[in-house]
């Protein structure tokens, strides 16, 4: 097994991703409109963040956990075969896109706006992260109301589980799959 492969699995890894995701994040996005103010530009800065967190996992989830063999592949294989296994992103790999973004932003926006944007992107995973959890490892996951958001994503990304693995890949909003027509409402028989 890999370092990767062994940080992916460590429980301390996931659980410690799960709080330093949030912490970092509501901290980007507290400093970046504390210093912007209250006005549109941190609310534009936000829902673009979302949104690109959404294309991220998206593109991720298809192109490369379910891409050529690779240790995202591989990993992401494990999740499949057992998806009450806690895996969870190598520390480093969340801190370090958050890092990417907020250089990229920088380019095109004021240093505030970019850690709002940047915050809001690792804020979103965290949310993913919460909505993943639900779904394969909290044991009442099963009683969360199809008719809540939560539940809604859950029953979304089960259908992925459940099914080929060809559709529902997105976690936090079947956004992408209604674009790129790989959403599912039911599992396809085999």
């Amino acid at each position: 097994m890999t370092i990767l492969e062994r940080m992916a699995a460590s429980k301390a890894n996931y659980w410690a991703g799960f709080t330093l995701d949030f912490v970092v994040s509501l901290a980007l996005i507290v400093v970046g409109v504390a210093a912007e103010g209250i006005s549109l530009a941190p609310v534009a800065a936000f829902v673009a963040g979302w949104t690109t967190f959404t294309f991220y996992e998206y593109a991720l989830h298809r192109w490369a956990y379910h891409g050529p063999r690779s240790p995202l592949s591989m990993i992401h294989g494990w999740h499949h075969a057992d998806g009450t296994v806690l895996l969870g992103a190598p520390l480093f790999f969340t801190l370090g896109i958050t890092a990417i973004d907020l250089v990229l932003a920088r380019l095109v926006v004021a240093p505030a706006l970019a850690a709002t944007f940047a915050g809001t992107v690792l804020l979103a995973y965290a949310y993913q992260s919460i909505v993943h959890h639900v779904a394969h490892a909290w044991p009442g996951s099963w009683r969360v109301r199809s008719t809540s958001t939560l539940g809604r994503m859950r029953r979304h990304h089960m259908i992925h589980h459940h099914g080929d693995g060809d559709a529902n890949f997105g976690m936090s909003t079947p956004l992408w799959d209604h674009v790129f027509g790989t959403v599912a409402t039911r599992v396809a028989r085999r």
